[in-house]
């Protein structure tokens, strides 16, 4: 985060998207359940504490997880100021059968966006989608 406050003008605006370490757990939940019994509980309580996925063995999707408020003390560190956030599919992410259906409905489909967006941008929320999506501001 410090590289890309850096690298933008004064002024600038870093946009990012992180994987959000409660909304994955949650999205992933029979994943790591079935990790856990493989491979122990520790290994889960490894991710949880850390975020890190290179806790997992043979895991070849390594990264790291953030939650809100590690994005903002990370935003913070830099000097820059944060403009805003989101999760990212808060309520989208599953029942796809029932999308699809809402979706036929062009009313109902537009009904249920605005209500995904203003979900995923409460600050409760943050933490609940598979993403958090952020903006910060380099100061001039």
């Amino acid at each position: 985060m410090a590289e890309l406050v850096r690298v933008v003008r004064p002024g600038g605006v870093v946009v990012a998207s992180v994987m959000s370490l409660w909304g994955t757990w949650r999205a992933r939940l029979p994943g790591a359940t079935d990790l856990e019994a493989e491979h122990g509980a520790d290994v889960g309580d490894q991710v949880l504490r850390t975020g890190d996925l290179r806790h997992v063995p043979g895991m070849e999707h390594v990264c790291r997880m953030f939650t809100w408020s590690e994005i903002v003390d990370l935003v913070a560190g830099t000097g820059a100021a944060l403009i805003d956030g989101s999760a990212s599919n808060w309520a989208s992410l599953h029942n796809l059968e029932l999308l699809t259906e809402m979706e036929a409905d062009p009313s109902r489909w537009q009904q249920f966006l605005d209500r995904e967006a203003a979900a995923c941008a409460a600050e409760g929320a943050r933490d609940g989608g598979t993403h958090i999506l952020f903006a910060a501001e380099r100061g001039a």
